[in-house]
């Protein structure tokens, strides 16, 4: 799936899927450079490639590492966001983080410019204390969880003073709804399962997480699961659909001692991989600096 890179500018990264690659459709469309710049790679996909290929144990050998560093260069914009394509799109919160995991990856750091994409990280907190996709925008909590993980990846969580950080603890342990048990993603709205996993692994990478009622928030994530198909939906009642259920269970992965009937494997809240995983990937890592 990663597009070559004799694409020149459109190449490196990883597509979504076979059926992506580009097929002309009409006459005007069917020269080379038409083509190419339709099959270029997209920086969610290109995370979403790597973090799978290393929760299946490959050793990444077999990937394009230059390739992909030269297609991330590429993406980030002035003000230290990131497109998700060469081609032009939204630049927002959720780009610097795939950016940032991708780099984390293969441990390689040089195409992103890290002091430009802090500065945009501190920018996008709001007065509430939470984060928006981009400056001056609503705190949500899926920006929230990109732009600390961002940070802590990137190793620059110090970039946020005392004072920001207890306001961000207080406003992530203010989105568990205490008549539901769950997080929501903002205030006003109904607790929602994927945040579980938004919300919840924030507050572990800041060291926060022994503050969340867990009790309250393992009994509303079972009530959310579809008691004939298996599976848990975004709230009770409501069909279940893959991610729910993934960003259900990997929240209540990082819950210790959990007392469940069941066995999770305990997640890196910062890749949002196994910690079999991660230390696959720790592994090789080392590996790599012996080389």
């Amino acid at each position: 799936m990663q597009v070559p890179s004799n694409c020149g500018k459109y190449g490196g990264g990883f597509r979504g899927g076979s059926s992506l690659s580009s097929i002309p459709l009409k006459e005007d469309m069917k020269s080379k450079d038409t083509i190419i710049e339709l099959d270029c790679g997209h920086i969610a996909m290109t995370y979403t490639a790597l973090a799978s290929l290393v929760i299946l144990g490959d050793d990444l050998s077999r990937v394009d590492r230059d390739g992909i560093q030269n297609h991330i260069r590429l993406l980030q914009c002035e003000d230290g966001s990131f497109y998700s394509s060469v081609g032009g799109s939204e630049n927002d919160m959720r780009f610097v983080y795939c950016a940032s995991t991708i780099c984390y990856i293969l441990q390689d750091f040089s195409a992103l410019n890290i002091e430009p994409a802090v500065k945009y990280i501190q920018k996008s907190i709001s007065f509430e204390g939470g984060l928006g996709q981009g400056p001056f925008q609503e705190s949500h909590g899926g920006p929230t969880f990109c732009g600390i993980a961002s940070l802590y990846l990137m190793g620059k969580l110090e970039a946020l003073n005392h004072l920001q950080k207890e306001k961000l603890v207080r406003w992530l342990l203010l989105r568990q709804n205490t008549e539901e048990g769950g997080f929501n993603g903002r205030p006003n709205k109904p607790a929602d399962t994927c945040y579980t996993y938004w919300v919840g692994a924030t507050l572990k990478l800041l060291n926060a997480f022994q503050f969340v009622d867990k009790k309250l928030l393992v009994n509303f994530v079972l009530s959310t699961q579809d008691p004939i198909t298996g599976g848990l939906g975004k709230y009770i009642g409501v069909n279940p659909d893959g991610m729910h259920t993934y960003l259900g269970l990997s929240g209540l992965s990082l819950i210790e001692n959990n007392s469940l009937d069941f066995e999770l494997n305990p997640v890196e809240p910062s890749l949002n991989i196994s910690k079999r995983a991660f230390k696959h990937l720790r592994d090789l890592h080392e590996k790599w600096k012996q080389c």
